[in-house]
């Protein structure tokens, strides 16, 4: 009876330690499971709190100088692409752009008009070198007559000294000879200046196709004109700004009346478009994160 006593205790002391064994080893074991199976999580799922949702950011600024005349746009708002940010006065540069139609205008009528006189140079030309072959014509003609007139002088003379001819007939001869060689001379003269209006007019003939500035098929001052228009009509469009895409409005501080300078940033866009996640991670995980986790 005492034995049975005895022992009871000793059990029921062996029982608790295996329990208390037993009950170790089990939450060992529980954390090394629930250790490998975070760890097999993690790995297998990355996870961070250290990360943050980005967007696109865009400066704004204009491309020309002018007062703000038209600020529709407050700071935070959406805005959608084309929609109106901001307008600079566009008068002066409609002006501009006015000048340089108006100056467009001029050089094609210029250009006009100079080829007009260059045509009339060709055909003043033309007609100059009839003229001059017509003067040409009549020198030789004239030489040639000048020629028999010489010759029938030089025979009478000899024969007037004999008295075989009259007086008369020798100061005729002698008479129409002077006439011939100045008839000669004046003919002479006629084609010199003849020649000289030809080298004139083809000179001022290169000075007008020179002036007309035509290569080709194109003309240098004509296309000249046309790019400042263009430039003006650039100068013109830039005065009224308008979302290039989705965004919203962000950093805005400034209102109507403000004087803008050209590519100094006035406000940003936040662009809607596109939006990203920054995060941080451990070198270890980075085999486990794929495109599309």
């Amino acid at each position: 009876m005492e034995n049975s006593q005895v022992d009871s205790p000793a059990i029921t002391l062996k029982q608790r330690i295996l329990l208390g064994r037993s009950l170790g080893i089990l939450i060992v074991l529980g954390a090394v499971a629930t250790g490998s199976l975070v760890w097999h999580i993690n790995y297998r799922n990355p996870r961070t709190n250290d990360a943050m949702v980005r967007a696109n950011i865009v400066g704004i600024a204009p491309e020309v100088n002018g007062r703000i005349v038209n600020l529709p746009v407050e700071d935070n708002q959406y805005v959608k692409q084309g929609d109106l940010l901001y307008v600079i006065d566009p008068r002066p540069y409609q002006a501009k752009l006015d000048e340089a139609k108006a100056n467009l205008l001029i050089a094609e009528k210029e250009v006009d008009s100079r080829r007009a006189s260059s045509g009339s140079a060709e055909i003043a030309i033309e007609r100059l070198q009839h003229q001059r072959a017509a003067a040409s014509a009549e020198v030789s003609r004239i030489e040639a007559e000048d020629e028999y007139l010489h010759n029938y002088l030089e025979r009478l003379e000899p024969l007037a000294e004999k008295q075989y001819v009259t007086a008369d007939q020798l100061k005729q001869a002698r008479s129409k000879y002077a006439a011939s060689r100045a008839a000669l001379m004046d003919a002479q003269a006629k084609e010199l200046s003849a020649r000289s209006a030809i080298d004139e007019a083809k000179s001022d003939s290169r000075r007008a196709v020179s002036l007309i500035a035509q290569v080709g098929n194109v003309n240098a001052r004509i296309e000249a004109a046309k790019a400042a228009v263009t430039a003006a009509e650039l100068d013109l469009e830039y005065c009224y700004v308008r979302a290039p895409f989705n965004a919203y409005v962000s950093n805005l501080n400034t209102r109507e009346g403000e004087y803008a300078k050209a590519g100094t940033q006035m406000f940003a866009l936040v662009d809607d478009r596109h939006w990203y996640v920054i995060a941080s991670f451990k070198e270890t995980y980075l085999k486990s994160i794929k495109p599309g986790n």
